[in-house]
């Protein structure tokens, strides 16, 4: 686990671009959850300022896909990097329907990322 590390979380996530950390960071875990959405839901990670991000045309730095809830209600995704995902100039985060997209999920994307 590492140490001095900064927890950032958000219960209703969506296509909103939302900052993470404004300045270089490493994160080293991402925990999403699809809440009630009966599709597949990205969280779209930017290595950017929150003002050089537009959501659906800028290109993300990595994306997570979180599994449709459909048949549970909720569908978690964790994940636990061994090296630690390097952002050069800043985090910034969104929650759309394609990988790619600009458009919000249908249901709530409950988001914790581990990061310092």
């Amino acid at each position: 686990m590492a140490t001095n590390t900064n927890i950032y979380y958000k219960a209703d996530l969506a296509a909103t671009k939302q900052v993470i950390a404004a300045r270089a960071a490493d994160i080293h875990s991402i925990i999403g959850v699809n809440v009630a959405s009966n599709a597949i839901t990205f969280l779209q990670f930017f290595d950017a300022l929150t003002a050089d991000v537009t959501v659906g045309t800028t290109t993300p730095k990595f994306t997570v896909a979180i599994n449709t809830a459909a048949a549970s209600n909720v569908t978690t995704t964790s994940l636990l990097f061994s090296t630690p995902l390097y952002f050069k100039t800043g985090v910034v985060i969104a929650a759309t329907t394609t990988a790619t997209g600009s458009t919000a999920p249908a249901g709530n994307v409950l988001v914790t990322v581990q990061y310092n």
